[in-house]
């Protein structure tokens, strides 16, 4: 995270930098659970506001299971490709 960027960097720049951060959060799906539900009034709509929180609670969570696995995918990459640049002795 460019703290500069996000501080005093464009509006672009801005909004990339703080959803670099929100992804980040621990326990996002269930703290953007309770702001649908609570915050938002999903209560109110009973059964059909429960499941709409849920439905996207569980997409937050695969959003961020794909974000950590291509992560994981970009770094072992690398680490392949600094290991077959390093001579062999």
């Amino acid at each position: 995270i460019n703290w500069g960027q996000m501080l005093f960097g464009d509006r672009v720049t801005r909004r990339r930098e703080l959803k670099h951060l929100a992804y980040r959060a621990p326990a996002r799906a269930m703290i953007r659970w309770w702001i649908i539900y609570l915050l938002q009034g999903g209560f109110l709509e009973g059964r059909a506001g429960r499941t709409y929180a849920t439905l996207l609670t569980t997409y937050e969570r695969m959003t961020g299971i794909k974000i950590r696995w291509l992560e994981f995918r970009r770094r072992s990459q690398k680490a392949r490709a600094d290991h077959e640049e390093t001579p062999e002795a």
